[in-house]
């Protein structure tokens, strides 16, 4: 049987009417605050992105000409989509990540691009087509999402693009969910004290409670109860197999289907991922218009959502927190997550707590 899916959600259950309901509430409050600038700190699953969503269309229909940018081609795809439907009046001018921005302003990348043309040369070069803007092609409000991960020098190449110098400026964030410890991913701008969500309406309760002692926010689980999670313990050279094996039996044992899993990986591309992500748009909309399964790396897939994930846990990049990759990853699953590693390699990155609680669930 499957429990909690697609098919069978309760109102309370993640992604529900509650969650929906908890979310307008949320988006009443922020919009009480009448401060030009605005901020947003919430842990994942709080409705970040939606509330993002929110404000983007609220300036949009008050005449502010908005820039919907976010750190990962994921969200900015699911934000079009969700958008995609809103009179044109409420519809934000731009919805992509910053080096999409950059591509519409012309900055093109060479043939090969080395790492330190994305660090240093892109930026440069995005932040002197943003000075050349026309008055028409300029925004007069910047709605930035996941902006945690947005790299120090991004800041001011992006707002270079400000119709005027009393532009609003949205900031969503998690800073535990940082991609890059080195970045502070805050702009050199005045902001107000942030408001700060404490209520996970995405995750089941089995879920949060797993991830809750990898991260210092207070969190509170709205999503209902589901599937105790799963750990699938494995030599360190056996994760892919095993995760891939996992993928298997819950479709098919367990009833599950193919649209309803993703399989992330914690450092390497997985194989069925290297294969399509070579076309990085088709890829993306694969996600959202192909009934099967997805794979992904966890920083890759940030912001989004299935009822079902495999977390595949086969090392770290180095300069990365594990716990936040963890974190990220673990906090990705609606209704089931099945992470699958060496209880050793696991252990370190998680930490006593949750290791425990991991081991609860092994099968």
């Amino acid at each position: 049987m499957r429990g909690v899916g697609r098919r069978e959600r309760r109102a309370d259950a993640p992604g529900g009417k509650g969650a929906r309901i908890a979310v307008r509430e949320d988006a009443r409050a922020f919009a009480r605050d009448p401060r030009q600038n605005v901020a947003l700190q919430a842990s994942a699953g709080t409705g970040k992105t939606w509330l993002a969503m929110e404000q983007a269309r609220r300036w949009a229909q008050a005449g502010e000409r908005v820039a919907f940018v976010s750190y990962g081609r994921g969200v900015a795809q699911h934000v079009r989509t969700a958008m995609a439907d809103l009179p044109a009046v409420a519809q934000p001018a731009f919805i992509g990540t910053f080096h999409q921005l950059g591509y519409r302003w012309g900055v093109v990348p060479p043939a090969d691009p080395d790492q330190d043309f994305w660090e240093r040369q892109n930026t440069a070069l995005t932040l002197a087509a943003a000075e050349r803007l026309p008055p028409e092609e300029r925004f007069t409000a910047f709605v930035v999402d996941e902006a945690q991960d947005f790299a120090d020098d991004w800041w001011p190449a992006l707002l270079a693009a400000a119709g005027t110098d009393d532009y609003r400026l949205a900031v969503f964030r998690d800073d535990e969910q940082a991609v890059f410890s080195q970045r502070r991913g805050r702009p050199d701008v005045a902001l107000p004290e942030p408001f700060v969500l404490t209520e996970n309406l995405r995750n089941s309760s089995q879920i949060v409670h797993t991830f809750a002692p990898l991260i210092a926010a207070e969190i509170t689980p709205r999503g209902g109860d589901a599937h105790p999670v799963e750990f699938v313990a494995c030599h360190p050279e056996q994760v892919e197999a095993t995760a891939d094996a996992a993928v298997h039996r819950l479709l098919e044992q367990n009833g599950w289907r193919p649209e309803d899993i993703v399989l992330l990986t914690t450092q390497h591309r997985h194989p069925v991922q290297q294969e399509s992500a070579h076309d990085k748009a088709a890829y993306w909309d694969a996600f959202w218009q192909e009934d099967d399964v997805f794979y992904s790396t966890v920083a890759g897939f940030k912001g989004l959502e299935r009822p079902v994930v495999v977390l595949a846990v086969d090392g770290f990049h180095a300069g990365i927190d594990p716990r936040s990759v963890m974190y990220a990853g673990m906090s990705r699953a609606r209704d089931l997550l099945v992470v699958v590693g060496d209880p050793t390699d696991v252990g370190s990155a998680v930490g006593e707590k949750t290791m425990r609680r991991l081991e609860r669930g092994r099968v």
